[in-house]
């Protein structure tokens, strides 16, 4: 046996190497190589470090490599075993962090302890642990090579087959806004008691079509803007929320039949999205939307830390400069994407443009009530997801920027085609299915020409009806059906 492999704790760098490359293959297309490259430098440079303090304990290479690996494992597994312990256990009290974080700190010191003590020779567990780590790296590695050659991730784009070019036609700025979870009047009314006509009087005034009991093909945000950028359901998303699905949506989103087309027709496209468009990055990060290798970092003990005991702790003690912080930093998001947009639509293009901006509003968190102002002190927790009046509240606060926003638009492209809509319904009210893609759908044309866009109609054929509109195009409609996703696995 080489002695390398018996002697050497290769598996101290072997770990983050396996574990950075699982996690860029699992989110395949949604990690750019360079992140995670540095993601994985970082990482083992965390390990020699750690393995290097315990050294000065132990003076031996080995008990403090093996320990600086079960400080790794800890840290970088933390997340998939706590959800395994949860399936199990349920919300016991074994399964809570008041449990699982002393235990782990107990459990750490008397293998410490352990190790300090013994007189074993630890080259047969050095050896498995090296060959164990190499053959998932080459497990790994081919499974890479296998994505690469069957090209798994779909890159290139299969436009709707009766798609022609039209050389002639007028090539006006297109402008997608999308206000997340932004429900039609026909939920507003029957289910939340809140009548939204003025509002939508007030876009008609400005020379809107409303689209009456418009709705969304799928209860989910990827899945939604997946099909309305695609003009198609998508076969490959299924019908469950898993990282399968997650990443599926992603790179349709990304790889899109309408911004490829019109890129076609001498378009430039501008992303103010939490989604890669056309490769374009996301300008801003989103915690409902995670990228690169924050999605597989999120479910450390790191990770975790930050995402649910700091908060906790946050929360349960009410540390206001702690949730200011969260209210403004999540404020501040949507008002960088609207200030590019606005931006843009102010800067002269000699080509024409195609412009997505996506508001996490009025979605949950509802920052702020129907005159602005911030909530500091509930907005921010989980139980108010279902506050029919907060969402509410927030809806109608949204009602008063996004007319400034069109507005905006309007008045420095006026011949601009707008497009304002939700992605689903408002999803936490009991009863059916139904009133999970009861979404908002409004339409301006510089040419009023309002015929083709029906009522009920759904997202998948927005932009179907719009090419036919605008653009010469013959695109048939599609069946506008309901697909619910499931939750997660």
């Amino acid at each position: 046996m080489n002695p390398v492999l018996k002697k050497q704790p290769l598996y101290l760098l072997l770990l983050p190497i396996f574990f950075v490359l699982h996690g860029y293959i699992t989110f395949y297309g949604r990690v750019p190589i360079g992140s995670a490259s540095i993601l994985c430098i970082k990482y083992i440079g965390v390990s020699v470090l750690i393995a290097l303090l315990f050294y000065l304990f132990y003076r031996d290479l080995q008990k403090a490599s093996i320990l600086a690996f079960l400080v790794m494992c800890y840290n970088l597994f933390f997340g998939p075993a706590h959800d395994f312990i949860r399936t199990i256990l349920g919300n016991s009290f074994f399964a809570k962090h008041t449990f699982i974080l002393p235990f782990s700190a107990i459990l750490l010191l008397a293998i410490i302890l352990l190790l300090k003590r013994t007189k074993k020779d630890l080259s047969t567990l050095t050896l498995y642990l090296n060959i164990l780590f190499l053959i998932l790296i080459i497990i790994d590695t081919g499974n890479l090579l296998l994505n690469k050659l069957t090209k798994k991730i779909v890159s290139v784009v299969t436009f709707p087959k009766e798609l022609t070019t039209c050389d002639t036609c007028a090539k006006p700025d297109i402008y997608l806004i999308v206000a997340d979870e932004y429900a039609n009047n026909k939920q507003l009314k029957e289910y939340l008691g809140f009548d939204n006509s003025q509002y939508e009087k007030n876009l008609s005034n400005r020379g809107f079509h409303v689209v009456q009991n418009s709705k969304s093909n799928y209860n989910s945000t990827p899945f939604s803007i997946a099909s309305l950028l695609n003009m198609n359901f998508i076969d490959s998303l299924g019908d469950r929320f898993n990282d399968k699905s997650l990443n599926a949506s992603f790179n349709q989103i990304n790889h899109n039949a309408v911004t490829a087309w019109l890129k076609q027709q001498g378009y430039t496209i501008k992303n103010n999205s939490a989604f890669p468009i056309d490769n374009i990055p996301n300008p801003v990060s989103s915690t409902f939307f995670n990228t690169g290798t924050l999605l597989f970092t999120m479910h450390t003990f790191i990770g975790r830390f930050n995402s649910d005991i700091r908060w906790n702790f946050i929360t349960r003690f009410k540390i206001k400069s702690e949730i200011k912080k969260f209210v403004r930093g999540r404020l501040d998001i949507n008002q960088t994407l609207i200030d590019n947009t606005i931006s843009e639509a102010k800067r002269k293009n000699p080509k024409p443009r195609f412009v997505y901006l996506h508001l996490m509003l009025p979605h949950f968190p509802y920052l702020l009530d129907s005159s602005g102002h911030p909530d500091y002190e509930t907005s921010f927790l989980e139980t108010n997801r279902q506050d029919k009046k907060r969402y509410l509240g927030y809806l109608q606060y949204g009602n008063t920027l996004f007319l400034k926003l069109i507005d905006e638009i309007q008045t420095a492209s006026p011949k601009a085609i707008i497009l304002f809509m939700g992605d689903h319904g408002f999803r936490f009210l009991e009863g059916n299915q139904e009133m999970h893609f009861m979404s908002f759908n409004s339409i301006y044309l510089p040419g009023k020409n309002y015929e083709k866009f029906y009522d009920s109609m759904s997202m998948v054929n927005q932009f179907r009806v719009l090419l036919n509109t605008s653009f010469n195009q013959r695109l048939p409609l599609l069946k506008d059906s309901t697909i619910f996703i499931k939750n997660w696995w």
